[in-house]
């Protein structure tokens, strides 16, 4: 799947759900193939909050809300650059929970930013990530929007590994729930 037909899967959910006021945001999983195992995973949440990073940008004209967010924004990169240095899934599993909070507010703050009722995190070319890592990276997705206005769709042109059961318990995607099959 082009990144070009993810836009348009995008596109479509906003013409669809423009009662629901949706933020969209394509992250592609083909950015990150070259990189294996958790380092893949640990690739994609960065690109997720790098987007998310750049969205909530305040030029520097609006001086008043530079200062008012300027602490936000200075933890929540330190966090992307404790998940950047992370080398295992443990590591990422660690950083996210410390910076659960930080990762809300800034989700929350894109939300008012953009004027919108939730942001829609769209991860698509999953078929590029390795299929025992694919229920992992979908556990992670889980984790990064719990408890925000957010939301994440998976697209894939391949069937995706649904469910795993590993020593940090069961973690799985299910069909037009998280994630969208597009066949050829």
């Amino acid at each position: 799947m082009s990144t070009e037909e993810a836009n348009s899967y995008v596109q479509n959910l906003e013409n669809l759900e423009m009662a629901h006021k949706i933020s969209a945001l394509v992250v592609s999983c083909r950015d990150c193939k070259e990189t294996i195992g958790d380092l893949s995973i640990i690739c994609i949440v960065r690109h997720i909050l790098e987007m998310v990073r750049n969205r909530t940008k305040i030029s520097w004209f609006r001086l008043i809300s530079r200062i008012r967010y300027w602490q936000l924004d200075q933890d929540f990169a330190k966090l992307i650059n404790t998940i950047e240095q992370s080398e295992t899934i443990e590591d990422l599993y660690t950083a996210l929970a410390s910076g659960h909070q930080i990762v809300n507010s800034q989700i929350n703050r894109l939300v008012a930013k953009e004027k919108q009722e939730y942001v829609l995190f769209v991860v698509n070319s999953f078929e590029f990530i390795e299929q025992q890592k694919q229920p992992v990276l979908a556990g992670v997705l889980h984790r990064l929007v719990k408890g925000s206005p957010a939301y994440f769709r998976i697209v894939s042109l391949g069937e995706p590994l649904l469910f795993r059961k590993d020593s940090l318990g069961e973690v799985g995607i299910q069909l037009n729930n998280d994630y969208i099959e597009i066949r050829k």
